[in-house]
């Protein structure tokens, strides 16, 4: 059996494919299969797929009929078929440095169940958007640098707070028996937090600072959606995973001390109050949030009055 099990779950990423593809099977670390998924996309991509049928390190090809409607039941599928003791979830739209899995393997070889890596974000011509690692805002030079942890730590000072593990495709991680839920698979924005928060309860996780990674933004992705309907699921679903780690750590309410690592969170919930009632506002935020919203807009105010008064 391949010691890796590198998992490609695409959708109507025809663009960047050949790219994803490369970045994988030209690895300088070899031992690994490939499992090729396609969620009924409508370009070219099952296509490309189809090409790699005799490749010698592709054990799995299956092209849905009929999109799934969830990104995370084509990583159920993908572990499922997975023969390797490590699962590599390497999106189609993603690349990674050729050493990634070689980089990976030797952290999860020291005893470490999960191992993830700093990204730089690109646009869809390749070109860098940002240096910016979406866990920086809760602390500026941690994760500027290799790093170990016990899953409990992990969840209780990162991950209760934001998706500290923002790049699936920057991950490589043992394999786990149960690891979904039916409330993981029906996500369709931020399942991958929740999935980290239950899988670290009882597994470590070490880090890498050097970006290995580059993570995509393009207009295709479910992260360009900014309707309010699709902020206010992303919501709900953020705040699943926040609960699930905040129960799992013991944290309770949200604390006054606690407001400066969820001001994105309030930034959301302030645009949201135009779109969405507070009732239903309300069914998915905890009151406490939605009163330190109400304080934030208020600071917000007050700073921009000042700044006013100080420029006249």
């Amino acid at each position: 059996m391949p010691k890796v099990s590198v998992i490609i779950p695409g959708y109507n990423h025809e663009k960047f494919l050949q790219k994803r593809l490369d970045s994988v099977f030209n690895q300088t670390y070899q031992d690994f299969e490939v499992i090729l998924l396609d969620d009924c996309s409508e370009d070219n991509s099952p296509e490309i797929l189809r090409s790699y049928e005799d490749h010698d390190k592709v054990t799995h090809i299956e092209i849905n009929e009929k999109n799934s409607g969830s990104p995370f039941s084509q990583w159920q599928k993908g572990i499922e078929y997975a023969g390797g003791e490590f699962i590599w979830i390497a999106e189609s739209d993603d690349r990674a440095e050729l050493t990634f899995l070689q980089r990976c393997v030797d952290k999860l070889e020291k005893h470490s169940d999960l191992v993830y890596c700093r990204s730089v974000k690109i646009d869809e011509h390749d070109q860098k958007i940002s240096d910016e690692f979406w866990a920086d805002s809760l602390h500026p030079t941690r994760w500027k640098n290799d790093y170990t942890n016990d899953g409990k730590s992990e969840i209780c000072s990162s991950l209760a707070y934001r998706n500290t593990i923002p790049n699936a495709s920057a991950c490589v991680f043992r394999k786990k028996e149960k690891l979904f839920t039916e409330e993981l698979i029906n996500s369709r924005y931020t399942g991958d937090w929740l999935f980290w928060v239950n899988y670290l309860k009882d597994a470590d996780v070490a880090f890498i600072g050097e970006p290995l990674s580059y993570h995509r933004n393009h207009s295709g992705t479910t992260r360009a959606n900014k309707d309010p309907k699709s902020l206010y699921i992303r919501l709900a679903e953020r705040m699943r995973a926040i609960k699930s780690a905040r129960t799992f750590c013991g944290k309770g309410r949200i604390r006054m001390g606690e407001i400066r690592k969820y001001k994105y969170l309030m930034k959301v919930i302030s645009e949201l109050k135009g779109d969405i009632p507070l009732s239903r506002l309300l069914k998915v935020i905890p009151v406490e949030l939605m009163f330190y919203t109400y304080l934030f807009e208020l600071n917000q105010l007050r700073y921009k009055k000042f700044y006013l008064l100080k420029r006249d």
